[in-house]
């Protein structure tokens, strides 16, 4: 942030800053790791494996989503890359002809939701701080309280199918 655009915001906002808004990262060829590009790797090479449990609200990176929504909506792969906007079509012939490591697919799905919910909590505190906090504690702790069963040894899916429904509702309240 640019520290004269904050005092000015500052000096306007009587000492308080605007409500900080949290908006998913654009990092287009964002490199061959992370879970999201993990997720688009099985779901190129072992659809079977992660189709039922992705929904496009797991994925921050705008290309990934767009990679993602392209897989989704065609019946073959190059069905997805010819209607895939070029960065995502991009990703996703890359991904076409990486090797997909030896990986649980649960274990993706699993990072790949903990990364969600805890984006979804940061716009949440961020949105309590900014308005009236006992509105949001409830859900933050709840959600709290799912990021820390999600991350224990014996986390089934149940609680990753429960963040994702949840998260999905946000997103469709929220638009």
């Amino acid at each position: 942030v640019d520290p004269q655009r904050l005092r000015a915001s500052l000096d306007r906002g009587g000492g308080r800053a605007a409500p900080v808004v949290v908006r998913p990262v654009t990092r287009p060829g964002a490199g061959s790791g992370g879970p999201e590009l993990e997720a688009l790797r099985l779901a190129v090479h072992r659809p079977e494996d992660v189709a039922p449990r992705l929904e496009g609200v797991l994925f921050a990176d705008e290309v990934n989503l767009a990679a993602f929504e392209a897989l989704c909506d065609a019946e073959t792969l190059a069905d997805a890359i010819a209607i895939a906007p070029p960065e995502a079509a991009e990703v996703i012939q890359r991904l076409a002809v990486e090797d997909v490591l030896d990986v649980d697919a649960s274990d993706v799905v699993l990072r790949l939701v903990d990364l969600a919910a805890r984006r979804a909590r940061d716009d949440l505190i961020a949105e309590g701080k900014a308005g009236d906090w006992s509105a949001y504690a409830p859900t933050i702790t709840w959600l709290s309280g799912a990021i820390d069963a999600l991350n224990e040894p014996q986390a089934g899916t149940d609680t990753m199918d429960q963040l994702v429904a949840w998260l999905v509702q946000l997103r469709q309240e929220r638009a």
